[in-house]
């Protein structure tokens, strides 16, 4: 079970090519998950690993490679900065579903 979070913030929303690296970069390092949301302008990507030793590669990993130009904030979700963040992703996930239910009942 997966449960150690690697969260990714940005002040603009991700390129798309900026997206499809990050999914590929996860599939190289297997077990994680990834999920994307968005608020606004920018938005806060998760990576979730089932190890704390893992979540710390990870983010080690990503640190050092050049997924875009400029660099990526990346916060392990065992800090206080992640726990903040994560429950940050939880409200904005919970209204993106909502604005999606809400989209699909027209």
């Amino acid at each position: 079970m997966l449960g150690y979070k690697v969260f990714i913030t940005h002040a603009t929303q991700l390129p798309l090519t900026t997206e499809q690296r990050l999914r590929t970069f996860v599939r190289d390092h297997p077990p994680a998950t990834i999920a994307f949301v968005r608020s606004g302008d920018g938005g806060l990507t998760m990576i979730e690993v089932a190890t704390p030793e893992q979540a710390k590669k990870v983010a080690a990993a990503l640190a050092s490679s050049s997924l875009r130009t400029e660099a990526l904030a990346i916060v392990l979700g065992d800090s206080l900065q992640g726990q903040h963040l994560a429950e940050l992703y939880t409200e904005l996930k919970q209204r993106e579903l909502e604005i999606n239910w809400t989209n699909r009942q027209w």
